[in-house]
């Protein structure tokens, strides 16, 4: 039974992937781009900070930080947030660019079945029969078939079930 689960899961996994897969490269795009604009504001040339002159004292912030401190904290703050979305969109196009490649290596047929029923979001068996110009049979066995060989290119030999 464990097999089969695990089994399973890969064509659930694969099956995500493909639900949510415009989702993921919007992602992509909107996360290359603050990228992009944190690396624009790193770049800026501060502009030197005087802290006023007060008869109240302090250095310019309730909590006694001088403007020149906050800069170079939110400096500091922006480093670190670039290199996170960084790596995060580098796990995300990874996994994204090999399920691209695996699609692919599918059958023209299977492209399109799959490509319409999960990824432009038919969901209707009926429809993508219509749009493919076949049977709703002939849909359903082809793409419950290309699920699970996408699932197999995508993962190896863990997505193949044992008989």
């Amino acid at each position: 039974m464990s097999i089969v689960q695990g089994h399973n899961d890969y064509v659930l996994i694969i099956t995500n992937y493909l639900l949510n897969y415009v989702a993921f490269t919007d992602y992509i795009k909107d996360m290359e781009m603050r990228i992009d604009d944190i690396t624009w504001t790193l770049d800026e040339e501060p502009v030197p900070k005087v802290p006023a002159l007060s008869g109240a004292g302090g250095c310019g912030g309730g909590d006694g930080t001088s403007p020149q401190e906050s800069d170079y904290l939110r400096h500091e703050q922006l480093k670190d947030e670039r290199k996170r979305l960084q790596q995060n969109v580098k796990d995300i196009k990874t996994r994204m660019d090999r399920l691209a490649k695996c699609f692919h290596e599918l059958d023209e047929t299977d492209q399109k079945i799959l490509e319409i029923y999960y990824i432009d979001g038919a969901k209707s068996w009926e429809w993508t029969a219509k749009m493919v110009n076949a049977s709703t049979s002939f849909c359903f066995k082809h793409g419950k078939g290309a699920l699970q060989e996408l699932a197999n290119r995508y993962f190896g030999l863990r997505a193949m079930p044992i008989q």
